[in-house]
């Protein structure tokens, strides 16, 4: 609750206004179609890693449907190690995942676009990718 409250304060300050809401399952998520700019993923401890395929790609589409067009979706994650520090992981990861182009493919096989990685800094990872427009019916 005090998270929340900080965040609502700081935006006050700068001019912004800030929804803050924090969900328990990603899967179905409690909120109308087409609602928000930005939804923001905490993913640090390999949330995403470490989902089941259907489970990844159903909540990377639920957080499409909760966007505007042209909304953004950011997954903060841990920075992938090099060396020998990349065969140690603190979480599992699930093999389909790997192999599939990590959060960078979830987000595109979910109906981002584009996506790309924002920033790798200080042993994190940014990646963002944006709701496109509707194509038209043919």
């Amino acid at each position: 609750m005090l998270f929340r409250s900080k965040i609502r304060a700081a935006a006050e300050k700068a001019g912004h206004l800030v929804e803050v809401r924090v969900v328990s399952t990603l899967r179905s998520l409690p909120f109308e179609d087409d609602v928000f700019d930005l939804v923001v993923m905490h993913a640090v401890k390999g949330l995403i890693a470490g989902m089941a395929p259907y489970t990844r790609i159903r909540s990377v589409e639920e957080c499409l449907r909760v966007l505007r067009v042209g909304g953004r979706m950011m997954v903060i994650e841990a920075e992938p190690r090099g060396g020998l520090g990349s065969l140690i992981r603190p979480y599992p990861v699930d093999g389909h995942y790997a192999a599939t182009g990590e959060t960078v493919g979830a987000l595109k096989s979910g109906g981002f676009r584009p996506v790309r990685i924002l920033a790798d800094r200080d042993g994190y990872r940014f990646v963002e990718g944006s709701k496109p427009a509707p194509q038209p019916q043919v």
